[in-house]
């Protein structure tokens, strides 16, 4: 069994509504999209590089963690976090494989500052569906850091420490049928491949852009696309990751109930197989 968000807060410490304080599993904000609900996702499987941000420094963004958060009227958002890092399953190089082994790390820490610089245009919901109501316009930044990871990468070698660093920059925009999202994400401290003889060590980077427009005198019918350029190791060639998704979504009541199609072709790089996946989904969800 898997445990999701499980956690207590105090809110309003001292009497300030935008200091409040959360501790044990509750999402680090690491990316927009891994931190708005699964529920409330345009498509179903969240961008390949925030899939792996998710991962990075926190294991599933929600290692237990003590959180200080809050919104000073709906302008700024902020969190800062500090609780555990990454463990062996979910630490992995550019190709994906997981370590042998984390035998420890210190803690994660870092925070998230999101602005709404827009009166009147404050975001009220970290979400990413809005079936065509109401209006925002938002810019954040965001850095965690991991550090002294130990590991054994395979049962040959010996134990080998690592930093690790996550850097976010998104933004988001929604005006009535229109919704855009795009983020930027940043890693350090990867290591190319595990099974390799001596570990090397690099970076990371990429980009999504994502979006919809809701016809909702058509019972809400709303195409949608994504876009994502993402290179898993720099500093060699044959790491890019190229994938772009179209579709539409029919809400029919909402997040609760709704029916869609789309279509994706991933691009692989030649480090990462050299393969073309394309695939053609029909896609139901029903959520409560």
């Amino acid at each position: 069994m898997v445990i999701g968000n499980a956690y207590f807060q105090l809110k309003e410490l001292f009497g300030f509504s935008f200091l409040n304080l959360q501790a044990f599993r509750g999402k680090i904000d690491v990316s927009r999209v891994t931190t708005a609900s699964s529920g409330q996702q345009i498509y179903y499987d969240r961008p390949l590089i925030a899939q792996s941000a998710q991962q990075f420094v926190s294991t599933n963004r929600r290692a237990p963690n003590l959180q200080l958060f809050g919104s000073y009227q709906g302008k700024i958002r902020y969190q800062l976090a500090v609780g555990d890092s990454v463990s062996s399953a979910s630490f992995l190089d550019a190709r994906g494989t997981a370590a042998r082994s984390v035998t420890r790390a210190d803690p994660t820490f870092g925070g998230k500052i999101i602005l709404s610089p827009i009166p009147g245009w404050e975001e009220k919901e970290r979400t990413m569906t809005y079936f065509g109501q109401g209006h925002h316009a938002s810019v954040g930044l965001g850095y965690f850091q991991a550090n002294s990871i130990l590991f054994k990468a395979t049962d040959s070698v010996s134990e080998t420490r690592l930093n690790r660093g996550l850097l976010n920059v998104e933004t988001s925009f929604a005006w009535g049928p229109i919704f855009i999202c795009a983020e930027y994400l940043k890693f350090t401290g990867v290591s190319e491949n595990f099974q390799a003889a001596s570990l090397k060590n690099g970076t990371s980077d990429g980009w999504y852009v994502t979006g919809e427009y809701v016809f909702a005198h058509l019972s809400y019918f709303s195409p949608f696309f994504k876009v994502e350029r993402w290179n898993r190791f720099r500093e060699a060639s044959g790491y890019l990751v190229e994938s772009t998704a179209i579709g539409a979504n029919w809400y029919l009541m909402g997040n609760s109930f709704r029916v869609g199609l789309v279509g994706q072709k991933d691009q692989l790089g030649s480090s990462l197989g050299g393969r073309t996946d394309t695939t053609l989904r029909l896609v139901s969800q029903v959520y409560f």
